[in-house]
C-alpha cells in the first residue's frame, strides 16, 4: 500500500508523510491480525488433530512461549525508538520486503537489513531490562 503511494508521499511534508505511513502500517497490521485470528480459529483444531499425543505438549508450550514473547514486545513497544517501531511494523506486520521498506525509507535494501537487525537487538535488550527475557 505504501509503495503505491510513494510519489504522493514524496510531495508531502515530512511530518505529514510519516503520519500517513504510520496510519497505513497500523491499519495493515490490524487487518493482518484480524485475518490471522480468523485463520487460526479455523486451523487450530485441525492442527491439534494431526499431532501425536507427545507432540501436543510441545506444541502447547511453543504457543505459550509465543504468546509470552508477544506480550513482552507489547509492553516494551512504547519504549522503542519510533524508527525501530516503524521498521518492525513494516517487516513483521505489513510483511514488506527489504526492497519495499528501502524505497519508503530512502536507503538501500542492505541498509534495511542492518537497521532491522539493530532494531531487533534494541527490542531484545529492552525486554531483558524489563525482565521479560533471560540474561
Amino acid at each position: 500500500k505504501i509503495v503505491e503511494q510513494v510519489s504522493r508521499l514524496r510531495s508531502m511534508e515530512k511530518a505529514a508523510a510519516l503520519a500517513y505511513v504510520i496510519v497505513i502500517v497500523r491499519h495493515m497490521a490490524l487487518n493482518h491480525l484480524r485475518h490471522s485470528s480468523v485463520v487460526q480459529k479455523h486451523t487450530v483444531l485441525t492442527e491439534f488433530d494431526e499431532l501425536e499425543p507427545a507432540d501436543e505438549t510441545s506444541a502447547a508450550e511453543e504457543a505459550l512461549l509465543k504468546i509470552e514473547r508477544l506480550d513482552a514486545l507489547r509492553r516494551i513497544w512504547p519504549k522503542l525508538r519510533e524508527s525501530d517501531r516503524y521498521l518492525l511494523q513494516a517487516r513483521y506486520f505489513a510483511e514488506l520486503s527489504d526492497a519495499e521498506i528501502a524505497e519508503v525509507v530512502g536507503c538501500k535494501p542492505d541498509s534495511v537489513r542492518s537497521k532491522l537487525s539493530r532494531a531487533r537487538a534494541r527490542a531484545r535488550e529492552a525486554m531483558r531490562k524489563e525482565g521479560f527475557l533471560d540474561e
